[in-house]
């Protein structure tokens, strides 16, 4: 990326992939979280999501069958993890993930609200004081309701307004609490520019690889 890349750009995408914003230059941490975007920097399902994909993708046209496709994706997002130094929020994605790839191989129902509620537990039996890391709080209340509400909103919405609309409104209270700010402009610097991010990420992946 220092090599391919000018030196804001190459740092802003170093944060994104590894999850630590001391990679971003000074202030820029401050404007990603005024614009209520801090959680592009923090390695989540979005990140999981667009790697698993971009996996599946690459493993499927190699010809691989399905049950090495799988295996071989969760061994890589699971060493991606390892490597990062595995936040709580990449914890939580890996194993729904993990379920959500394990139900469809065994032709099993796969219940969202479940399964993350199931990721809680194992993640608060093997080191319960998690429940005070903000990282885990942000995670867990931020995906239970685009599950819960987002699929309400989404009745009325279009799919990414009610999933962002819902984050919103379910970190306004924590985020009120722990920053004493609430980002005003989220719902617009979201729709605009989590897009962008995502292909960005991407194409800084095949970069990568």
């Amino acid at each position: 990326l220092d090599h391919n890349l000018g030196i804001k750009s190459s740092s802003i995408m170093k944060s994104i992939i590894l999850g630590q914003s001391s990679q971003l230059e000074e202030g820029d941490g401050d404007l990603f979280r005024d614009l209520g975007l801090s959680h592009i920097l923090a390695v989540s399902g979005l990140h999981i999501g667009i790697i698993a994909g971009l996996l599946g993708l690459i493993l499927s046209s190699l010809g691989l069958n399905k049950k090495i496709n799988i295996f071989l994706t969760l061994t890589l997002l699971w060493t991606y993890a390892y490597a990062i130094g595995n936040p709580s929020s990449v914890l939580r994605a890996n194993l729904m993930f993990s379920f959500l790839l394990l139900s469809s191989l065994l032709h099993e129902a796969y219940d969202s609200i479940n399964i993350l509620a199931l990721s809680c537990f194992i993640l608060l039996v093997f080191n319960p004081l998690l429940v005070f890391s903000l990282g885990f709080q942000l995670s867990y209340l931020a995906s239970f309701f685009i599950l819960y509400l987002g699929a309400r909103l989404a009745n009325y919405l279009p799919r990414s307004i009610a999933g962002i609309m819902a984050i919103q409104i379910g970190l306004f209270p924590i985020q009120a609490y722990y920053f004493n700010k609430v980002p005003l402009l989220s719902l617009v610097a979201n729709l605009l520019l989590v897009p962008a991010f995502s292909l960005a990420l991407v194409l800084s992946l095949l970069l990568v690889s």
